[in-house]
């Protein structure tokens, strides 16, 4: 017999570190970094995909 989930409850703490401002610009950067990286994996997922 299936079982069937109708909800789901997720909690979640978010806290604010302070970071120095030159720790900040550092992450920013490093986050582009993998923004950019994870653009390229769905190409590159998108092209396997086409190719089939």
């Amino acid at each position: 017999m299936p079982v069937e989930i109708r909800e789901i409850v997720i909690r979640a703490v978010i806290t604010e570190d302070q970071k120095p401002q030159a720790q900040a610009i550092e992450s920013d950067m490093d986050r582009t970094q993998l923004i950019q990286d994870c653009v390229d994996e769905v190409f590159k997922a998108l092209k396997r995909k086409k190719l089939r």
